[in-house]
């Protein structure tokens, strides 16, 4: 599952396009790249833009594998934002088969301080004005993503790394997670702050 898990994160850096020209603004090899992978589809749950997610690969017309779609969810590093949906697009082109999804979390801001030092709020590791932990975010995606098609619940694997990481091991370390594999890159791991 490591070696999975560790391919899929490698392969999410090797666009179809030089990283070069994307560097350097090759405004061509930026457009085939974006091109690359269809918009993933934009949810807010219950239109609230706190509670934000984003559904790489479930096309419209999309045959659900019959145990139900494999998910790996992400929940991006930094300042935990949307903009990273063209790299976690990639991840699934380019690593994983016709048979993932990929749910891709959107970090709550509840303000500037908030978002500087504490991207992804949790139960044990709170922010003073959130109107809920990250747990909770995680929990009602993947509820939500399950009413939308079939999920097999024997792959449900987050992929975190920096900021993120404090909120997948918290998630693995639930009692009774539905998690069934993580991988964390980069990032500090508290067990004080992730035992739940």
């Amino acid at each position: 599952m490591l070696t999975l898990l560790a391919f899929v994160f490698a392969a999410s850096l090797a666009p179809r396009v030089s990283l070069a020209s994307l560097v350097l603004g090759d405004e061509k090899s930026k457009s085939a790249a974006v091109a690359a992978e269809s918009a993933p589809l934009d949810v807010k749950l219950g239109g609230d833009e706190h509670k934000r997610y984003l559904l790489h690969g479930l096309a419209k017309d999309a045959k659900a594998p019959a145990s139900g779609w494999k998910l790996l969810v992400v929940m991006p590093g930094g300042d935990g934002g949307a903009d990273f949906a063209p790299f976690v697009g990639r991840i699934r082109e380019n690593a994983l088969d016709e048979g993932w999804l990929v749910l891709q979390l959107v970090a709550p801001k509840w303000d500037d301080a908030q978002a500087e030092k504490n991207v992804w709020p949790t139960k044990k590791n709170p922010y003073p004005k959130m109107a809920f932990a990250c747990e909770e975010l995680f929990a009602a995606a993947v509820a939500d993503v399950g009413k939308r098609c079939k999920l097999d619940p024997k792959f449900l694997y987050t992929l975190a790394w920096s900021s993120s990481g404090s909120l997948a091991y918290t998630l693995a370390l639930q009692e009774k997670s539905p998690v069934t594999g993580t991988f964390v890159a980069m990032s500090v791991y508290s067990p004080t702050s992730c035992r739940t």
